[in-house]
C-alpha cells in the first residue's frame, strides 16, 4: 500500500482521534524546540523526524512509533547540552507523544475515542509527567551541586526521591472509580 493511500486514512478518521494525532505532532514539535534550546541538533535528523511524523499519520502502529522515538532520541543526542534543564520538558513531550499514539491506536480509526478513556489517559499521563518532572528536576539539581561542597544534599535528595516514588506508586495503583 502506498503512502498516499495510507494518508487517505486522515479523511476517514474520527475527529477525536485526529485531534489526538495532532497532539502527538505537537509533542514532536515541542520536543524539537527543547532540543534546539538545549543545543544545536542536526537538521538532517529533524528532517527524518518530520518524515517519521508523516509516517505516523499514515500508520499508527508500534513500529512507526519506535522509529519516531528512536529518531527523537538521536536528535537529542546531537544536542550540545544533553543534561540541561531542557531535558525535563523534552521528556514530557516524549511521554505526551507516546500516550497520544497509544490512545489513537486503542481502537479503529472510524470510532470516536470514548470520553472516559481519554480522561483516564490524560489523568495518568499528567500524573506520570508530574512525577518525572519532580524526579528529573531533583536529579538535575543534585547534579549541579559541587562535589567538594557539603555532603548532605545527596542523601536528602535520595530520601525525597524515594518519598516521591512511594507517593507516586500509591496514587497510580489506586483502583479506578
Amino acid at each position: 500500500m502506498t503512502l498516499l493511500a495510507r494518508l487517505d486514512r486522515l479523511v476517514r478518521i474520527d475527529p477525536t482521534r485526529l485531534r489526538v494525532l495532532l497532539l502527538a505532532a505537537a509533542a514532536v514539535v515541542g520536543f524539537h524546540v527543547c532540543a534546539v534550546a538545549a543545543g544545536d541538533p542536526s537538521w538532517f535528523v529533524f528532517a527524518l523526524v518530520l518524515v517519521a511524523t508523516v509516517g505516523l499519520a499514515a500508520r499508527t502502529d508500534g513500529a512507526t512509533e519506535v522509529v519516531l522515538l528512536a529518531l527523537l532520541a538521536l536528535e537529542w543526542w546531537g544536542a550540545t547540552d544533553r543534561a540541561s534543564w531542557w531535558s525535563v520538558p523534552a521528556a514530557t513531550c516524549l511521554l505526551a507523544l507516546h500516550s497520544a499514539v497509544t490512545l489513537v491506536a486503542s481502537g479503529p480509526d472510524s470510532a470516536p475515542v470514548p470520553r472516559a478513556l481519554a480522561v483516564r489517559w490524560l489523568r495518568r499521563t499528567a500524573l506520570v509527567a508530574g512525577g518525572c518532572a519532580v524526579a528529573g528536576s531533583l536529579v538535575l539539581a543534585v547534579r549541579s551541586v559541587a562535589l567538594d561542597g557539603p555532603w548532605w544534599p545527596v542523601p536528602v535528595a535520595l530520601v525525597v526521591l524515594a518519598a516521591v516514588t512511594v507517593v507516586f506508586s500509591e496514587s497510580v495503583h489506586r483502583p479506578e472509580r
